[in-house]
């Protein structure tokens, strides 16, 4: 083609393409990026539920991450593959990271239904009577307001005298107005962090009190199974097993793509990407499955909670960023996507994905204030950070909590932990130490039944040299004797 004709193509208002690709990318990754970290102050400042909102925050850091981990792979395109592997180890934990926000989902709501039935078993018939009528009021007002599309104020909303979890009431704590009519009386107890093990424990028994469950379409063919904790540590496996296979593949890309055995965009049996991108397809439709199958057997338990917007968000994003690089390889491959004098056809298709991500971040940071709102947890009795600071005039009172609580997010001793115990690495660890102690223990013993049968022997036969030297002298003795007889 004419070099000329082809740059003429490619400049829009005395532009070129590609740059305002990178500006159009730029404005909405950093929108992005604002919106998503605004939604996380906001839960590190109402920091109440840390079970939840740790889980909640790290699956929020995934837009930020993702947006400007795109821009940087568009504008410096020809180091595009080595970007990939951060935005692909980190999809693979926020899927895990977004379980684990369902199974503590689960163990909240049965720490809540058990409270709840206790407080009620202990309430007299008088308190009962009052608690049901105040329920079926509420019920009616509910109904009304919903009818009218009207949003209930707090003090219309009566409050018993009775501490009925049913109604959500916060225990008393510093800095909070429990009277009737604040918004602190409505917001949900918090749950302390027990560890993993308890709440498991917690969880399993949940699933074992469920029927027998057939699988979703269009897999209901399959037999059915009993949910219990079989099926929570293989769905755990099954969804485990993503967030190691995607880094290690994301490596694999890398090491081959200097050998020029990746080729990226090549579906040919001699590259690499063939095969990584086969693998990977596998990998991530069976850790979606297991997520939506545990889903399928739980969505009772987690009804309260509407994890459907939540499990749409994370889907999105993970099914869009990869079917979107294989349909732009695709097109490329049939030379739909064909290359310009500035840009090779790999450029084009990796600088299209990366284009079209940092778009959809922003889309996904604003549907993320409505999936993972922070007014669940937000404290309505707390200063804000900047009137903190003028009242106050505390600056590190304002910004340490922040701090503290943003370490508690990044730090991933509980997912270590989790993953240990799901692949039985603390197991092996410990049948390890046990038989090294074992081993360790018999040997001890063996030479100190050694050592005892060697002290024996060596005095048998310091016994046995002791009586022969004696019989001997007095063999001698006699021999004397008679000799001395004899004269």
């Amino acid at each position: 083609k004419n070099p000329t004709m082809a740059a003429k193509e490619f400049i829009v208002l005395g532009w070129e393409l590609h740059v305002w690709a990178f500006i159009i990318a730029g404005v909405f990754a950093a929108l992005a990026c604002l919106v998503s970290f605004y939604l996380i102050y906001k839960h590190l400042r109402n920091y109440t539920q840390p079970y939840l909102q740790r889980h909640i925050i790290r699956i929020l850091l995934m837009v930020p991450i993702y947006a400007v981990d795109s821009y940087l792979s568009l504008f410096f395109h020809h180091y595009s593959l080595y970007f990939d592997v951060i935005r692909d180890c980190y999809e693979a934990y926020v899927l895990y990271e977004f379980f684990t926000l369902l199974v503590a989902f689960i163990d909240m709501s049965d720490i809540e239904d058990k409270r709840e039935q206790s407080v009620v078993n202990n309430l007299s018939p008088e308190q009962k009577a009052e608690l049901d009528a105040a329920q079926q009021e509420l019920e009616k007002r509910s109904s009304q307001r919903l009818s009218k599309h009207l949003r209930p104020p707090p003090e219309e909303t009566p409050l018993l005298d009775v501490e009925a979890p049913s109604l959500n009431r916060r225990p008393s704590q510093p800095g909070y107005d429990l009277s009737p009519g604040t918004a602190a009386a409505y917001v949900t107890e918090p749950v302390a962090d027990e560890g993993t093990a308890a709440a498991r424990a917690r969880v399993i028994e949940v699933l074992e009190a469920k029927p027998r469950s057939g699988h979703p379409f269009p897999t209901c063919c399959f037999p059915t199974f009993q949910p219990g904790r079989g099926f929570l540590r293989w769905t755990q496996r099954c969804i485990l097993q993503f967030v190691v296979i995607k880094p290690i593949m994301a490596i694999i890309s890398v090491i081959l793509e200097p050998l020029g055995y990746y080729d990226d965009g090549n579906f040919s049996p001699k590259r690499g990407y063939l095969y990584v991108t086969i693998i990977n397809n596998v990998s991530i439709t069976i850790s979606m499955y297991f997520l939506v199958l545990f889903y399928h057997v739980t969505k009772e338990d987690l009804a309260k909670f509407k994890p459907l917007l939540k499990f749409l968000c994370i889907k999105a994003v993970i099914f869009l960023a990869f079917w979107q690089g294989v349909l732009l390889a695709v097109l490329a491959y049939y030379e739909v996507l064909k290359p310009t004098r500035q840009w090779t056809t790999k450029n084009i298709t990796t600088g299209l994905q990366d284009f079209i991500i940092c778009i959809e971040m922003f889309i996904i940071a604003v549907v993320h204030g409505f999936a993972f709102g922070y007014n669940t947890y937000r404290n309505p009795n707390k200063l804000g950070f900047v009137r903190t600071i003028l009242v106050h005039g505390d600056v590190l009172g304002a910004v340490k909590p922040m701090v503290m609580n943003f370490t508690d997010v990044i730090m991933q001793g509980d997912v270590l932990n989790e993953a240990t115990d799901v692949f039985g690495i603390d197991k092996g660890v410990k049948h390890g130490k046990a038989a090294v102690d074992i081993a360790a223990t018999q040997s001890k013993v063996a030479v100190g039944k050694a050592t005892h049968h060697g002290k024996t022997l060596g005095k048998e036969a310091v016994s046995f040299t002791t009586n022969l030297i004696r019989s001997k002298d007095e063999g001698t003795g006699d021999s004397s004797s008679s000799s001395s007889d004899d004269d």
